[in-house]
């Protein structure tokens, strides 16, 4: 039987960048644009939007405003005035890598991979050695089922920033669903070695083992991963219960004692 216990990074969970610091002194600030921060500190998004939006009135060239603007209408889900105010940040600042960065991970959000893709791209094309650019670019291509690109663009990642376990750990991702298993059990080990915290790589790597019938090896990686995350303990259980059910008894469900000491 042969066991799946892979986390893909599919979802892209961040918070988008929210510039509080902008480039001029406290007395030429927009009166509008400090009230929607004050607005937005507190947690009234809508009244932030709405400070923010008289912002852009009084001054059409308000980068800044815009920018936090598309910030808050993504928080709101509001796709389409999210991706029309940073278009108004790239008019007025197209070197501006972080809007691409947003905008991307907003197409991400909403399962529009070709549009990020795109975007995702026209930022390397700003920056082309910025490693983040290209994590998430493979990330956006891993979504989309594009597993060669993800490859490329996680490699990528690695020649400009070596210590990014993410970038390991997502390499292993996409080696495991191309069944190189080799190659994805060396990329996580990778990634445990730059991160011993790495809960999800610990995981995966006692899934490889276990699947190679390497169940001692297997157990120790588990063992690890529970060490970080006691609460891991739950989801084997719910895997060697879901197996005895199968009438798979000779699993690591035979190794409970150890796991638990």
């Amino acid at each position: 039987m042969r066991i799946k216990y892979v986390i893909q990074v599919l979802v892209i969970l961040v918070f988008l960048v929210l510039p509080k610091n902008i480039i001029f002194g406290d007395d030429d600030r927009n009166y509008f644009y400090d009230l929607g921060v004050s607005h937005y500190d507190e947690g009234d998004i809508d009244d932030a939007i709405s400070a923010w939006e008289k912002a852009v009135v009084v001054n059409p060239e308000f980068v800044e405003a815009y920018y936090n603007l598309g910030n808050a209408y993504e928080e709101k889900g509001l796709l389409a005035e999210a991706v029309s105010a940073w278009d108004k940040v790239i008019e007025f600042t197209p070197f501006d890598i972080d809007v691409y960065f947003n905008v991307g991970v907003a197409y991400t959000r909403k399962g529009m991979y070709t549009k990020a893709i795109d975007i995702f791209r026209k930022g390397i094309a700003v920056d082309p050695d910025d490693s983040g650019m290209h994590y998430f670019l493979g990330i956006v291509f891993m979504n989309a089922g594009e597993l060669n690109n993800a490859i490329k663009e996680f490699k990528y990642t690695l020649a400009l920033s070596p210590d990014h376990a993410g970038a390991f750990y997502s390499l292993g991702n996409a080696y495991y669903d191309k069944n190189m298993l080799d190659a994805a059990l060396a990329s996580y080990r990778e990634a445990v070695k730059i991160n011993g915290n790495y809960t999800d790589a610990y995981n995966n790597i006692g899934s490889i083992l276990y699947d190679e019938g390497m169940l001692d090896d297997a157990i120790a990686a588990w063992k690890k991963a529970i060490k970080i995350d006691p609460n891991l303990l739950t989801l084997i259980i719910t895997l060697e219960m879901h197996m005895m059910k199968r009438g798979c008894f000779t699993s690591r469900f035979l190794y409970g004692e150890k796991l638990l000491k």
